[in-house]
């Protein structure tokens, strides 16, 4: 095994079990705030058809895309990629497969923002109005706006099929141990801070990662097959994207944050999943680093190294 398979295998572990054990905790967690704040805590009459539908058509559809994007691809690519051979063929494949996440995580972003737009959640940095959102605000009474319950749902239903579909199709990834810890602590974070009532800070998560993923696959997509001009602002684009939103808001506004604000709490719920929400999206932020440091080292060999080869192995790094 590599380096990072020692290192991320044991931590996907522990994610795992503290998962888990959050999984066990949970319906104690559901019954004190319906006790607590029975006209605050509801459950979506449509979150069933609603995940059901989105699993349905992530399966019609990721494979199609991929399978015509891909024979587009085969056509058109340049000549750095010759016809018949297996670069072009993993070049091709590897556009698919980010066409259909650039239109997933489009989607995704998008939906995201303009509902954020409808609450107090989404800071100024953002786009939003607020200087100093307050996340959790008469706790679990917590007004959210109009949508994101439904988005959330939306959501679980896509991270659990990624998680399925990576275990299943990806384990031969050279970076499917830390892709596969990326996507216990997604999913994680996702389904608790939806079934916990902390919909607000999760969206924001959401919001930044999302957009910056779309930055990525436009960079993927482009890499070594449109001109110099257009790659060198994808890559600049993505390198920024990443610092600003992952790097710096997601640190300071959202880990910073929620610390602040819950670290001291004293309300059951909170305070029972305040350890497991924070080392979890410190998780993230050491993933995030990393994969940073991926994106410095591959553009390093790009100034210094110029073989076709190495070239094609730097646009085909996998970044989350």
């Amino acid at each position: 095994m590599s380096i990072n398979a020692y290192l991320f295998y044991p931590l996907a572990l522990y994610a795992f079990s503290q998962t888990m054990y959050q999984l066990y905790m949970l319906p104690n967690y559901v019954e004190y705030l319906k006790n607590e704040s029975p006209g605050c805590y509801y459950t979506n009459p449509n979150k069933l058809s609603l995940f059901v539908g989105v699993l349905f058509i992530q399966i019609c559809i990721q494979f199609p895309v991929m399978s015509i994007t891909r024979s587009i691809f085969m056509k058109i690519l340049p000549d750095k990629f010759p016809v018949g051979s297996k670069i072009r063929e993993e070049k091709a494949e590897v556009i698919g497969e980010r066409m259909y996440k650039l239109f997933i995580y489009s989607i995704a972003t998008i939906g995201q923002f303009f509902i954020l737009k409808q609450s107090k959640f989404l800071h100024v940095l953002l786009w939003g109005d607020q200087w100093d959102p307050e996340y959790f605000p008469n706790y679990p009474c917590v007004k959210i706006p109009t949508m994101l319950d439904d988005l959330y749902v939306l959501k679980i239903s896509f991270h659990s099929y990624e998680t399925l579909y990576s275990i299943v199709f990806m384990r031969k990834r050279r970076d499917f141990p830390e892709y596969i810890l990326h996507h216990i602590i997604t999913l994680g974070l996702v389904l608790f801070s939806y079934c916990t009532n902390q919909l607000s800070l999760g969206a924001v998560v959401m919001v930044t990662h999302d957009f910056t993923d779309c930055l990525v696959s436009v960079f993927k997509i482009f890499s070594d097959v449109v001109g110099k001009t257009w790659q060198y602002v994808s890559v600049f684009s993505m390198i920024l994207g990443w610092i600003y939103f992952r790097l710096w808001f997601f640190q300071y506004y959202v880990i910073y944050k929620y610390y602040t604000l819950n670290s001291n709490t004293e309300h059951y719920v909170l305070k029972n999943t305040f350890y497991f929400f924070f080392t979890f999206i410190c998780a993230l932020s050491v993933l995030n680093w990393f994969w940073f440091s991926l994106m410095v080292k591959g553009i390093y060999s790009r100034v210094f190294k110029t073989s076709n080869e190495l070239l094609y192995q730097m646009s085909k790094e996998k970044l989350n």
